[in-house]
């Protein structure tokens, strides 16, 4: 059996390895969506640009 204080410190460890693993997740979707974005930009007119950047804006705020 564990300790209360190992079940303590081995929670943290579990806490923090999926916050870590949340925002590596959000980072990399950010980046997926930014060549996205660099792909449209390649390929678009001023006006499905202009429509995109304020979608992703509204969407995602980081």
């Amino acid at each position: 059996m564990m300790s209360s204080a190992m079940e303590d410190v081995q929670l943290e460890k579990l806490r923090v390895l999926d916050q870590s693993l949340n925002t590596l997740y959000k980072k990399r979707f950010a980046t997926l969506m930014l060549h996205q974005d660099l792909n449209f930009v390649k390929k678009g007119s001023a006006k499905e640009i202009g429509c995109i950047s304020s979608h992703r804006a509204n969407r995602w705020p980081w």
